[in-house]
């Protein structure tokens, strides 16, 4: 894609309807206690170029998601146990690639004609610790901020410097990897994840369901640490400092600081 002219105005006319969760079904598993949550959502854009970039038009483009967990403690296995399947599809047009021409896109749900598995993991907490292992998206708990998540522009999510320059695993090509967490305290957090240095692109891995781990695919190992706590009086904030190392035929180091913005 070409990166986008100055004279584009690219006008994202909002996520037409957003539909989060089955509620009477979500109710009746709460009510029940029931190990098994289930979930489905849709969103869905309608975007238009009204002038320069590739050329001017109007696209529609989709997400639809399916989602299951099962709490192993409410199900009387053991405590601290959750395993989590979501599995994705996306349609419609791509207006960065055939209509703007940006660089980092302009809605955060384009990919194509795709059905998927976008996650597939494990997760046990041990009091204040907890280890994820599985199929996961990096941009769910790293170089994240929950206040820019409102937005439709994919500028608001993992920064460029990472996604457009290694092969990282975040939406709609999810990867195999390990996350670490530990709840120091109230205020403070720290996180850390190894991924497959290499995700296998949609060509020869369709469905995201054949995965490979072996030296040729490299590693992609992330840490990041978090202080909750507003610098501003009566105001909310998370201020998180982080780093990655990815390895793939070269060692390359990176070095990432980001802020999310306060909650005003």
């Amino acid at each position: 894609m070409r990166l986008i002219n100055k004279s584009v105005f690219a006008a994202v006319l909002i996520s037409i309807f957003s539909i989060t969760g089955l509620s009477a079904q979500e109710a009746d598993t709460v009510k029940n206690s029931s190990p098994f949550t289930f979930e489905a959502s849709y969103i869905g854009d309608l975007v238009s170029n009204f002038s320069g970039g590739i050329k001017t038009g109007t696209t529609y483009l989709g997400l639809a998601n399916i989602k299951t967990g099962f709490d192993t403690e409410k199900a009387n296995w053991w405590k601290g146990g959750e395993f989590f399947i979501n599995v994705g599809n996306t349609h419609g047009g791509e207006p960065s690639a055939n209509l703007v021409g940006d660089f980092q896109g302009v809605s955060n749900i384009e990919a194509g004609n795709l059905t998927f598995m976008y996650e597939l993991w494990y997760r046990q907490t041990l009091g204040k610790f907890d280890i994820t292992v599985g199929l996961q998206d990096l941009n769910a708990n790293f170089a994240v901020s929950e206040y820019g998540g409102l937005f439709t522009n994919s500028s608001f999510g993992i920064h460029s410097s990472i996604a457009d320059n290694i092969s990282s695993p975040i939406f709609p090509l999810t990867a195999l990897g390990t996350i670490l967490q530990y709840k120091i305290s109230d205020t403070f957090n720290w996180q850390a994840a190894f991924f497959d240095g290499t995700p296998d692109d949609f060509e020869t891995n369709p469905y995201n369901i054949q995965w490979k781990l072996g030296k040729d695919q490299g590693l992609l190992a992330v840490t990041e640490f978090q202080v909750g706590k507003s610098l501003i009086q009566d105001r909310e904030a998370v201020y998180k400092l982080g780093a990655y190392y990815h390895k793939h035929s070269k060692k390359r180091w990176f070095l990432l600081c980001w802020r999310p913005a306060d909650n005003r």
